[in-house]
């Protein structure tokens, strides 16, 4: 009963007597409504000579005629304000309403002798004394009564969840098994999740009654630690669909792997800019079992729910997947099926697994770094099941010989710098193995192997050249792997890495000087290259030289789409001088931009900017992200806008799927041997809270909101104790 003007218009449809007691006192307190009605009436009056009329119009006045009369704005007419309150039975004066001025007086006098009105009259009179309005009075302080406990105990409820919300909090983010073999009061190990509860009871009275007492909710079954779970998991995607709304372009990226049940599970991350954090971030949206066909078509049918799920259709601007036919086939692959259905979203090859295969297609089609690897790759499996060998090995040298991954060059790229900085030690181990008569013949005859295959000139000489090389694909190889640098910088330091390789190939004469230096102090193998030093000096210049060729060419070919995605350079800081002079406005790169994103900006507009932009000193130095910080922190964003749209488009574009293939690490500690049997969802849901620990702990900087989202998830289900306020 907010507005009086409505006060009749809600008693007719919602009676007196379902009110509340409050609300009833209320309306008795503030009397009866006497607005301003729209009346007329027109009475006719018979005279001798002709007929007359005259027409009435309503006065404020006519409310003094009786203290019950009232109005009501909606309908136009007069009530009995005692009748619409206590009567039962429906008459004009509380049900139609009366609206004729010239009987007014008359039909006022008529309703105050009637019986419903006098006994109306009486009640509305006596409400706030009467014997009715003593037990209203009562069940209303109990209602209070009742209220505040509630509250009380949904407080206290919320507070004991509070604490459940960071146990599940602190073992998911650590990765930790929730659940122990044997949960009951008598084992000494009830699992992590019962144990930390339990030792935090010791310094929390609250948790300790709580634990101690309750019988309804403990909090500690299984079904509420997937509740709980699922409701920290829930806010965490809400908090990243958020995140996506506001921003313009968003990247895809997916990769799979086979789980400890051998099941084929395949990561999501998407990549976009972030206005709250002002950078790049790549999210992870979480594991979706393919085993039953991981075919391009269910795979693209994975990406259209993801795409309508966070409603990118329109934002989707590139994909970016590893080099499986099933993914970067151009003819049926997904990447031609999502691209047909989003001709924004341009495919992106894996820079670091691009490079990958350059130098292990590039450095064993030669035949003589074939026979290499094939001796240098059989090391670590001399030591991989023999714990005498890796003992015996630790006396000769404090480094281990890394492990080899097949589908990880920079393993095999630590494997070689280890070989080259302790080669030394490694012949004197071998040579003491075979030696010594603490190791079996087969052993000791294959450690004789291993001296002399470290021990051979060409096998040095390759070490030598391979470790030189490898320093800078390392670095590469962590560039490429980074989701802080864009891929306008990635493409860069490939370039600088194959300007890098021509510079090295004219070395060879300082390379060749230093290792005929060491010859002398060198076991050198009665297997000899050629006769003379000049023969030698050549076919070592041509292994040389092959083995940068080879990955110059590789380059070449597997990086032939920088060509179709010229338009980065449009924001190249390296090249902003040239741009900046007179008729040398890169136009072609500008028509390449919007051959490929077409209506995603305004050229005219974008041309104006950039010839500014080109023309000051603080765009010679600043990559696209630096870019956008820059015009934000300027507040340029309005001046400048279709530049800062192009910086976080080329921003966006993702150079690597590193963030997909770490998921698998989570996905390794938290789907373990022991925790095999796990439902997909709590297993997804775990993973999204690990992986996203850093989302995680910014959602919880705002605690008090953090927890309120939270609860009000898990009570999203109905649940047997009170945690809703009243």
């Amino acid at each position: 009963m907010c507005n009086r003007s409505e006060v009749v218009n809600q008693l007719k449809q919602n009676c007196f007597s379902r009110l509340s007691f409050a609300e009833k006192k209320v309306l008795v307190q503030n009397g009866r409504p006497c607005p301003d009605l729209d009346i007329l009436t027109t009475v006719k009056i018979k005279k001798t000579t002709d007929n007359t009329s005259c027409t009435r119009h309503f006065r404020k006045e006519l409310y003094n005629i009786s203290d019950w009369l009232c109005g009501c704005e909606i309908s136009n007419k007069f009530f009995c304000w005692s009748c619409l309150l206590f009567s039962t039975k429906k008459t004009v004066w509380n049900n139609q309403g009366y609206d004729d001025l010239n009987h007014l007086n008359t039909a006022v006098k008529k309703h105050t002798e009637s019986e419903i009105h006098i006994a109306g009259y009486f009640k509305l009179k006596t409400f706030l004394s009467s014997s009715t309005a003593r037990i209203d009075t009562s069940l209303d302080k109990q209602r209070k009564i009742d209220i505040q406990l509630h509250n009380e105990k949904a407080a206290k409820n919320r507070e004991i969840l509070k604490r459940l919300i960071n146990a599940v909090c602190f073992l998911a983010k650590q990765e930790l098994p929730f659940r122990g073999h044997n949960e009951n009061k008598y084992s000494v190990n009830r699992g992590n999740y019962m144990e930390l509860l339990i030792s935090s009871q010791e310094f929390d009275p609250l948790l300790q009654e709580h634990l101690d007492t309750s019988t309804i909710f403990r909090g500690t079954s299984v079904s509420i630690q997937n509740d709980l779970i699922n409701s920290i998991a829930d806010v965490i995607k809400h908090e990243i669909f958020n995140e996506i709304q506001n921003t313009q372009y968003v990247a895809i990226m997916l990769d799979e792997t086979t789980d400890i049940s051998n099941k084929s599970q395949l990561s999501t991350v998407l990549r976009y800019f972030s206005k709250n954090e002002s950078k790049i971030v790549e999210r992870f949206l979480g594991f979706d079992d393919m085993s039953a066909d991981k075919t391009a078509a269910s795979l693209f049918n994975h990406v259209n729910q993801v795409v309508e799920k966070f409603k990118i259709e329109n934002k989707l601007v590139a994909q970016t997947y590893d080099g499986a036919a099933v993914m970067s086939g151009h003819l049926n692959g997904l990447q031609s099926k999502v691209l047909e259905k989003y001709p924004k979203a341009i495919f992106t090859h894996c820079y670091a697994h691009v490079i990958n295969l350059i130098l292990q297609q590039s450095l064993e089609c030669n035949k003589e770094l074939k026979i290499f690897f094939r001796g240098l790759n059989s090391l670590p499996v001399f030591f991989s099941h023999s714990p005498k060998r890796l003992k015996a090995l630790s006396e000769f040298m404090t480094k281990k010989l890394p492990t080899l991954a097949t589908t990880r060059w920079n393993f095999t790229s630590r494997l070689v710098h280890t070989v080259h900085n302790h080669r030394t030690s490694l012949v004197d181990f071998f040579m003491f193995v075979y030696e010594s008569g603490d190791f079996d013949n087969v052993t000791g005859m294959t450690a004789k192997g291993f001296a002399n295959f470290l021990q051979e000139n060409k096998n040095i000489f390759i070490i030598q050249i391979l470790s030189n090389l490898l320093i800078f694909t390392d670095v590469l190889f962590n560039i490429l792997q980074s989701k802080h640098f864009d891929i306008l910088f990635c493409s860069q330091k490939i370039l600088d890495f194959q300007n890098q390789l021509y510079q090295e190939r004219e070395n060879f004469d300082t390379l060749w000087e230093s290792f005929t230096e060491n010859a002398n102090e060198l076991f050198v193998s009665n297997r000899r290259v050629s006769q003379t030093e000049t023969d030698r000096k050549d076919y070592y210049r041509r292994l040389y030289f092959e083995i940068i060729d080879n990955i110059h060419t590789q380059i070449n070919i597997r990086f032939k789409s920088f060509e179709k995605l010229q338009y980065f350079n449009l924001l190249n800081p390296t090249k902003t001088k040239c741009f900046a002079k007179k008729d040398n406005f890169p136009s072609d790169l500008l028509k390449n931009l919007q051959d490929i994103y077409g209506d995603f900006f305004n050229y005219g507009k974008l041309q104006n900017e950039l010839h500014v932009w080109y023309t000051l000193k603080e765009s010679s130095d600043k990559s696209p992200i630096e870019i956008m910080n820059y015009l934000s922190e300027m507040s340029l964003n309005s001046g400048f806008s279709e530049v800062y749209k192009l910086a976080q488009l080329i921003s966006t574009i993702p150079t690597t799927t590193a963030s997909v293939e770490r998921s698998f690490s989570s996905l390794k500690r938290i789907h373990t041997y022991c925790r095999s049997t796990q439902t997909q969802e709590r297993m997804n849901n775990l993973s999204i809270i690990s992986i996203e620990k850093e989302l995680v702990f910014k959602l919880r900087a705002n605690r008090n909101k953090f927890y309120e989202d939270v609860i009000n998830k898990f009570t999203e289900k109905e649940r047997r104790i009170e945690f809703e306020f009243k």
